[in-house]
């Protein structure tokens, strides 16, 4: 007759069910003490702003009066029905539209010229095109205004040198050159970001692609528009995304180029917010419901673009 003798058991095999779960709630206590800080965080400086703009939007909430009455939609009507919101709305996605254009074509542009250009001239030409991007708005839009000067800018000075005439544009205080001036500004900034996006689309696409079709004998503007092209849409549409949504809230170089004038000739949505909230009237009813009319405005729009063109 034999005897089984059963083996050993370890330490961490004698330990009980109980003990694993103990463990396992141990870690998840410790796991929310980690995270309690930063989701506090989120909600003081994401949620509570947020929901206290929306109440402000439904009341009577001026800085210069007392009480917050509450008076439903009043002020989205009386922001609907104001001249100077759909003016400024208008050129808010008139100027977003135009510098993202710009911004993306010649990002392009650029992407294209520089993947065919050795490592050692990449190392010098892309830290130039990006360092503007690092420049902050107000600085970028005094270096402009210098620059456009009517007086005494070089601008004014080398167009006269070219024409052989006295140039004498006023770039800020003229239409439609105070727009082209904001435009210029913008695209000199930001075409580094939406560079950066494409030109990391064609290094990451697969090159035997292209050798294929050129062996084939496919000219270089077919292999552009039938292969390059389709194989980079995803950054170009991210790039161009990420640009519009940024323009939108162009303020800073508008207010250091042109202060939003002549008159609102070039004020954005920005300046209506903050002339009804912060200054003027002080009424923070008014630019909270200005506000949440623009931020549904752009996100039908974006909902309607993505809706067609990626989930479909």
């Amino acid at each position: 007759m034999t005897t089984k003798t059963k083996p050993n058991k370890s330490a961490a095999d004698r330990r009980s069910p109980q003990h694993g779960r103990g463990v396992r709630h141990a870690d998840k206590r410790w796991g929310r003490l980690l995270v309690t800080p930063t989701v506090v965080l989120l909600v003081i400086v994401g949620i509570v702003p947020l929901v206290y703009s929306i109440w402000a939007s439904f009341v009577t909430h001026n800085l210069r009066a007392d009480g917050n009455a509450f008076v439903g939609v009043d002020n989205y009507v009386t922001v609907l029905t104001d001249p100077v919101f759909r003016r400024n709305l208008l050129f808010t996605f008139l100027i977003a539209a135009v510098v993202t254009i710009v911004e993306v074509g010649l990002a392009l542009a650029l992407a294209l010229i520089l993947s065919q250009r050795s490592k050692a001239w990449r190392r010098i030409m892309i830290p130039l095109i990006v360092a503007p991007m690092f420049i902050s708005g107000v600085v970028v839009g005094q270096i402009w205004r210098l620059f456009v000067a009517r007086t005494f800018g070089p601008l004014n000075y080398y167009l006269g040198l070219l024409t052989g005439t006295d140039v004498t544009i006023d770039w800020l205080a003229t239409t439609p050159w105070n727009m082209i001036t904001i435009a210029v500004a913008d695209v000199w900034q930001w075409t580094a970001l939406a560079f950066l996006i494409i030109f990391a689309g064609l290094t990451g696409m697969d090159q035997q692609v292209l050798e294929a079709a050129e062996v084939d004998g496919a000219s270089k503007w077919n292999r552009l528009r039938f292969i390059t092209l389709p194989l980079i849409a995803p950054a170009l549409a991210t790039a161009t995304f990420f640009r519009y949504a940024d323009a939108l809230r162009m303020y800073d170089k508008i207010v250091a180029l042109t202060g939003g004038g002549p008159g609102r000739a070039t004020s954005t949505i920005s300046f209506y917010l903050v002339e009804k909230g912060f200054s003027g009237s002080f009424n923070l009813a008014l630019s909270a419901a200005a506000s949440w009319i623009f931020i549904i405005l752009i996100s039908l729009m974006f909902y309607r673009v993505i809706q067609r063109r990626v989930l479909s």
